[in-house]
């Protein structure tokens, strides 16, 4: 199990940074035409609903920050509580991930490494998902106890 879970926090981790390496044309492009979808889609549901492309766009790219990074948080933690890992390990891993992530970016065509992304969405993505997994992690132990 530790060594599937591993795997898979390492696969996720590379998919991020996979991300982070592409183009800043490549990566504005396909995230503009999810945006693009995503607006279609919701004024065919909700006709009424006036959102410009130029403000969806950005929450859009934003909010795969805090989403992917969420996932890497649960992922993680799962792994390193497996390996037995300290908690604040565990949030240090987070914060490392997310600086390679925006370093990457400072030698990327057309990218640029941004404290904001590391501090407003990826960091605070990778505490949801650690600390929703800590919980979790804390109430199963709490039942077996008391079981």
């Amino acid at each position: 199990m530790k060594i599937l879970s591993l795997i898979a926090s390492l696969l996720l981790t590379g998919v991020v940074f996979s991300f982070s390496a592409q183009s800043g044309e490549a990566s504005g492009s396909s995230s503009l035409s999810i945006a693009i979808t995503i607006q279609s889609l919701l004024e065919h549901i909700f006709p009424q609903l006036d959102i410009p492309l130029e403000t969806l766009h950005p929450v859009l790219r934003k909010g795969a920050h805090v989403m992917l990074y969420f996932l890497l948080g649960l992922s993680w933690t799962v792994t390193l509580c497996l390996l037995r890992a300290r908690i604040p390990y565990i949030f240090l891993l987070g914060l490392m991930i997310a600086l390679i992530d925006e370093g990457i970016q400072s030698i990327v065509p057309e990218r640029g490494p941004s404290v904001v992304d590391v501090f407003l969405f990826d960091f605070p993505g990778y505490t949801l998902g650690s600390g929703l997994m800590l919980m979790v992690r804390s109430v199963h132990r709490r039942k077996n106890i008391s079981s």
